[in-house]
C-alpha cells in the first residue's frame, strides 16, 4: 500500500490545487471503525433487494474505490429497514465520538446521525498531521466531498451540513496558517460560506475556493 497523507518525504503542500478533487495520490491516515453502533450488520443476502445505500453503490456514486472507503472505516450496515453506510467520526485520539449513516444517494434525507450523538468536524484524527505538514486545511460540506478530497491527497476537514459549522469548533482549527472553504455554486454553497465567514476567529485566515459549474453534486 501507499504512504498515508502526507507523504513521508517531508514535502508539504504550499497551496491547495485549483480543483482538489483531481490527481488522486495517497490517502490520509486511516482510522479503524469501532463496532459500537445502534445498527446491525445485514442479516442475509435478501437485503440486497431492499432500498438504501450499499458500499459499492456509494463508491460508484462518488467515483472512489470501495477498498479505499473501507480503509476509512466505512461499513455497509442494516439501518432500520434498509441498507446504509456507517460513517464513523473519530476525535484527535482516534476514539469514535459520532456516527452518521448515509441512507440515500440522492433522495432526502441523504444522511442521518446516530441518536444522541453530537456533531463534530469530520477528520479530526488527521488534523494534527495536516497542521504539522501542510499548514492549511480545506473545509468542505459533507462526508462525500471529504472522502474525495482525502483520496486526492488534499488535507480536507468535513463540516456536517451547509449551515453546520459551530463556533466551538473554531478552536480546533487554531495553529493553521490558512483555512480554505470549498464553495459549491448554489444556495447551499453560499450558506456554507456565510456560516464560516461570520466566525470572527476564522475570518482573517479564511479563503474561498469556488468549484466549477460542471461539478456533479455529491
Amino acid at each position: 500500500g501507499g504512504d498515508v497523507y502526507p507523504s513521508k518525504t517531508g514535502a508539504t503542500m504550499q497551496h491547495p490545487p485549483e480543483n482538489p478533487h483531481r490527481n488522486a495520490k495517497k490517502p490520509l491516515h486511516t482510522p479503524d471503525a469501532t463496532p459500537n453502533n445502534t445498527a446491525t450488520p445485514p442479516a442475509s443476502a435478501q437485503d440486497a433487494s431492499e432500498a438504501g445505500v450499499t458500499l459499492e453503490g456509494y463508491a460508484e456514486y462518488v467515483g472512489l474505490p470501495a477498498a479505499f472507503l473501507k480503509s476509512l472505516g466505512l461499513r455497509e450496515i442494516h439501518y432500520v429497514d434498509q441498507k446504509a453506510i456507517k460513517i464513523p467520526y473519530l476525535d484527535q485520539k482516534g476514539e469514535e465520538v459520532c456516527v452518521r449513516f448515509r441512507v440515500s444517494l440522492e433522495g432526502a434525507p441523504k444522511i442521518k446521525t446516530r441518536k444522541g450523538d453530537k456533531h463534530r468536524l469530520y477528520g479530526l484524527w488527521s488534523l494534527g498531521e495536516m497542521k504539522a505538514r501542510a499548514g492549511f486545511v480545506v473545509l468542505v460540506e459533507g462526508e462525500s466531498d471529504t472522502h474525495v478530497g482525502w483520496h486526492h491527497n488534499v488535507p480536507v476537514i468535513g463540516v456536517p451540513g451547509a449551515a453546520g459549522f459551530q463556533s466551538e469548533w473554531a478552536g480546533e482549527l487554531e495553529g493553521l496558517e490558512k483555512v480554505y472553504a470549498l464553495v459549491e455554486p448554489d444556495d447551499a454553497g453560499e450558506t456554507f460560506w456565510q456560516s464560516l465567514a461570520t466566525e470572527s476567529s476564522l475570518r482573517e485566515g479564511l479563503h474561498r475556493i469556488e468549484t466549477g459549474q460542471e461539478r456533479a453534486e455529491r
